[in-house]
């Protein structure tokens, strides 16, 4: 962290909920497989759905949204975007750009190898 954004205290709690919790996509991930399971207290349930929830939608709707955006791609492509530095901050429109180039190139290495079949 630069010394300039030590003063901020926002910017210092930003950095600590990135640095020791969950991404959101792993969050995104988590909270499609969360399911009640008998003998849970139905709060205990509610409590972690809303957890889950929280952690994605931090930083608007556009958050959530891209988060839902990256995770539905296919699992190679949605696993190089998550990769990508500072995707967590990066706005929407990026992030669609960039799997926009990952989605053409895996679309130009599938035309390549039916060629070579043929």
């Amino acid at each position: 962290m630069d010394t300039g954004d030590k003063g901020s205290e926002e910017r210092i709690k930003v950095e600590l909920r990135r640095t020791f919790s969950i991404t959101k996509f792993k969050s995104y991930e988590e909270l499609c497989g969360t399911k009640w399971e008998p003998g849970t207290p139905v709060e205990v349930y509610l409590t972690r759905i809303r957890t889950l929830i929280s952690n994605i939608c931090e930083g608007g709707v556009d958050s959530a949204v891209k988060v839902a955006f990256v995770m539905g791609l296919p699992p190679d492509v949605s696993s190089q975007l998550q990769a990508t530095p500072k995707i967590e901050s990066m706005k929407l429109s990026e992030a669609l750009d960039v799997a926009r180039g990952l989605l053409s190139m895996k679309s130009g290495e599938e035309c390549s190898a039916k060629e070579e079949e043929k």
